[in-house]
């Protein structure tokens, strides 16, 4: 909650919905890619080990969570495991 509060702190927070197929799974559910200015948060979080990215979706965060767990950032520093594991 910090981390996503400090990034959007001096920020209008704007999303923005994608369509079929970039970020759109299999659910039926469609996703929106949400900004802070100019940042794309999904991808801010993510790349900083504070969120994980959304497993079955085209076009999401995968590299930049393989990146931060590689790092050892945020979630990725001790032994946290995810859910789906």
């Amino acid at each position: 909650t910090f981390a996503l509060a400090f990034e959007a702190a001096e920020h209008w927070v704007r999303c923005e919905p994608k369509a079929r197929p970039l970020l759109q799974a299999d659910d039926g559910i469609l996703r929106a890619v949400c900004y802070a200015g100019p940042y794309d948060l999904g991808a801010l979080m993510v790349r900083k080990g504070w969120a994980l990215a959304e497993r079955g979706i085209v076009g999401g965060y995968a590299q930049d969570e393989k990146e931060a767990r590689r790092k050892g950032l945020g979630l990725w520093r001790g032994g946290f495991v995810p859910t789906w594991r």
